[in-house]
């Protein structure tokens, strides 16, 4: 599962995200989800994760698009003693930090409309796990594409990476 870019030793992920963590519940985006913030909190992750790697967060629907751009602070552990956690069926967390919200962010229907993103596994298996490896090349193609969308997002990344 691991899609370790060449030279660098970084992975890219898309982590999926529903309603109930994206969002407040009088609708407003979720606080730990601001950019810069740090925070004590932790996202469920791929077993692989790694400090530093960089993750694009997908939110399922009402919203469906890719609006944050965040980056794993630790390296993945195994959950343990969370009932929740447990009977969602989680069994890693990371610890990260938001880098960026992209105020126009890419759509479900957007991504699937792109002909280059059209054998990307994530957006095949229509984001139906908690945690996809990005290629390189499909990270690549994606940054171009968030920048276009939001030109600030690309001082952001090329500082990240």
């Amino acid at each position: 599962m691991r899609s370790q870019v060449q030279g660098k030793g970084k992975n890219y992920w898309i982590w999926v995200t529903r309603p109930d963590y994206y969002l407040e519940d009088d609708g407003k985006p979720r606080a730990l989800l601001e950019p810069g913030r740090r925070i004590k909190d932790w996202w469920t992750c791929d077993k692989s994760t790694q400090a530093g790697d960089l993750v694009l967060l997908y939110r399922t629907g009402p919203k469906s698009d890719i609006a944050y751009l965040l980056r794993a602070e630790q390296n993945a552990s195994p959950i343990r003693g969370d009932p929740y956690a447990t009977k969602m069926g989680w069994t890693y967390k990371c610890a990260f930090r938001s880098l960026y919200h992209f105020e126009t962010p890419l759509t479900y229907r957007a991504m699937c409309a792109d002909p280059d993103l059209g054998d990307w596994p994530a957006l095949r298996g229509r984001f139906q796990r908690t945690a996809w490896p990005i290629p390189p090349t499909t990270f690549e193609h994606l940054n171009k594409v968030l920048g276009r969308m939001c030109p600030e997002s690309q001082k952001v990344f090329a500082e990240a990476d």
